[in-house]
């Protein structure tokens, strides 16, 4: 069965996101390795944001998450819900 999120639990989820992925080009591979176009072209974009910063801090990838479309946002959080469950469902 498909996990449905309310509002809150993917809040959570992507919160936990920010604080634990494991670099933003897993992350993109991950959300649209079936377009590899795409991710690359994430990647480009998410490079210029970053501007020479060491690491991938939360607000590049708010950034990020802002100049994408609403399609893309959807598949994006649907990523994150899937990979990065906080455990809130679990605790209800």
């Amino acid at each position: 069965m498909k996990n449905v999120f309310t509002n809150e639990e993917a809040i959570v989820n992507f919160i936990f996101f920010l604080s634990n992925h494991n670099g933003m080009n897993n992350a993109l591979d991950g959300a649209f390795g079936e377009n590899s176009h795409i991710a690359n072209h994430f990647k480009k974009k998410l490079s210029g944001i970053m501007n020479g910063s060491y690491g991938c801090m939360p607000e590049h990838i708010i950034k990020l998450l802002g100049e994408m479309s609403t399609g893309n946002k959807q598949i994006f959080a649907k990523w994150v819900n899937e990979n990065y469950d906080s455990g809130i469902k679990k605790r209800g």
